[in-house]
């Protein structure tokens, strides 16, 4: 009974701070463009699980609610096609696309990830696009999921990310956001983590989303993933246009030199 209570309730609050830091030492090591960094934690394995080298939030345990909430998020708001970037391994997503008619589109800025993926799972209505969703155009889709990523970036390449949201014709994002605690939103350099608070400056989206859904476990930071019309980003990304942000660099502007 004891061992039980253990693995259901205590081992997974003793692991979440292991696993930040855990994160957090890899991302003091990472240089170069946003693409050479999420390359070498994939290819490190430095946010694996047993389950899924995308990490803990990508397994099946973790996304049971957000998995169950799909197939009526899906048919209340009409959508046909899903762009989901960064899509990650595909372990949880790939049991939504069976389940349901929707035309998946995964996207990532991790090319031989997105190999893996086309290969593995790329079928009639299924396939997956080397993609960076602060600078590539996107492609059409009903809404656009993007998942455990705005921790992961700065505040200057969030900026980046909803401006290009809003070049396209998307008329949804689905995306995470921690619930207010004991943090304020603060800057990193893109592969580091922080928590984040999407209603809160400076990011400042509308605190009345169309859609929300709790997306967590116990021992992790509350957090929800929250659905958005396009005029709310817009209105986001316009209270983020005069926040000092830090920049991340492209690949094209590092010298050769560079380590």
């Amino acid at each position: 009974m004891l061992d039980g209570f253990y693995r259901r309730c205590l081992r997974p609050i003793l692991k979440a701070p292991k696993t930040i830091y855990r994160h957090w030492q890899w991302a003091k090591r990472l240089t170069g463009s946003p693409e050479d960094r999420f390359t070498r934690i994939y290819r490190d394995r430095a946010w694996s699980s047993r389950e899924s080298i995308s990490g803990t939030g990508s397994e099946l345990r973790y996304t049971e609610g957000l998995r169950n909430s799909f197939p009526g998020l899906l048919q209340s708001f009409g959508i046909q096609r899903l762009l989901d970037a960064p899509c990650g391994d595909f372990n949880w997503m790939r049991h939504v696309v069976a389940a349901t008619s929707v035309d998946y589109i995964g996207g990532d800025i991790v090319r031989p990830l997105i190999e893996t993926n086309q290969r593995e799972y790329g079928a009639q209505g299924v396939r997956f696009l080397h993609l960076d969703i602060t600078r590539d155009s996107l492609p059409a889709a009903d809404m656009m999921m993007v998942r455990d990523c705005l921790f992961h970036l700065s505040n200057a390449d969030i900026r980046l990310f909803l401006d290009n949201f809003l070049k396209s014709e998307i008329p949804y994002l689905f995306t995470t956001t921690h619930k207010p605690g004991p943090f304020t939103n603060s800057d990193i350099v893109t592969g580091d983590f922080r928590f984040i608070d999407l209603f809160a400056p400076p990011y400042s989206f509308s605190s009345d989303p169309v859609f929300r859904v709790d997306d967590f476990i116990a021992g992790h930071k509350p957090r929800e993933m929250c659905l958005f019309t396009r005029s709310q980003v817009e209105a986001a990304a316009r209270g983020m246009a005069d926040t000092r942000l830090l920049i991340s660099p492209r690949a094209e502007d590092i010298p050769a030199s560079a380590p």
